[in-house]
């Protein structure tokens, strides 16, 4: 989700599509996305089908290679949310930005 300085929205794009286990983000097209629609801010979600919002190393590792790349361009990562179909986790509220 792409949000302007006021916390509206901007818009939603999908970056990855994958399969149960893993997927792949370009973080350069996440970026540009954002450039392009002039956000200020950023917040990445995806679901865990598996039903567990443990934060995988994957999932920490884009998170951290998003956040430099957000920091870079001036565009705040705003928050990182793992979805399940009962319940999330949120890497804003659990301290993890």
């Amino acid at each position: 989700m792409y949000l302007n300085g006021a916390g509206r929205l901007l818009g939603v794009s999908c970056v990855s599509r994958s399969g149960m286990n893993s997927t792949v983000v370009d973080i350069r097209i996440v970026l540009q996305t954002a450039l392009v629609s002039h956000a200020s801010g950023i917040i990445l979600s995806h679901n865990h089908p598996s039903g567990s919002t443990v934060a995988s190393t994957p999932d920490n590792n884009l998170t951290s290679q998003l956040k430099k790349g957000c920091e870079a361009i001036g565009i705040q990562l705003l928050d990182h949310i793992i979805l399940t179909e009962d319940t999330y986790l949120s890497y804003m509220d659990e301290g993890m930005l």
